[in-house]
C-alpha cells in the first residue's frame, strides 16, 4: 500500500540553509529538520508531527508573528501527510513530552512532507 497516494497539499515555511537548495523548518527548537525539493521529509524520531498550513495567509500571519527574518524565509507549497496528532510537542531521552505548543491558525499537523514549488 502507498500512503502517499493520500497525501494532500499545503504551504510549507522553511528557512534558507547555506544555500538557495537547502531548507529548514521555520523553527528548529531542539530539533532540526532538513527539507529538498521534491524529496519527502519524515519526522525526526522523538519529535511530534511537522507544521504545514493550509493556505498562504496563514503561513504568512505565522511568519511575520514569529519575526521570521523576510530575507531568510521562503514558502512552498507541498504535499503532506496528514499526522493522527493533535499537537505539537518536544519529546526528550527516556520518552518523555516535556513541552507543547499553541498551534497558529491554519495549522495542519504532518507525518511526512515534501515540498515543491517556492510560493511568492
Amino acid at each position: 500500500m502507498n500512503i502517499f497516494k493520500k497525501s494532500k497539499i499545503g504551504i510549507k515555511v522553511c528557512r534558507f540553509y547555506r544555500s538557495y537548495e537547502k531548507f529548514r523548518s521555520a523553527f528548529a527548537d531542539g530539533r532540526i529538520v532538513n527539507y529538498k525539493i521534491g524529496k519527502w521529509t519524515k519526522r525526526p524520531k522523538d519529535c511530534g508531527p511537522l507544521a504545514v498550513f493550509d493556505n498562504l495567509e496563514s503561513a504568512e500571519e505565522f511568519s511575520n508573528l514569529s519575526f521570521l527574518d523576510v530575507n531568510n524565509r521562503a514558502f512552498f507549497s507541498c504535499k503532506y501527510k496528514p499526522s493522527k496528532e493533535i499537537t505539537l510537542y518536544k519529546k526528550y531521552k527516556g520518552g518523555k513530552i516535556t513541552e507543547r505548543f499553541v498551534l497558529p491558525n491554519g495549522t495542519i499537523l504532518a507525518d511526512k512532507v515534501k515540498i515543491l514549488k517556492e510560493v511568492k
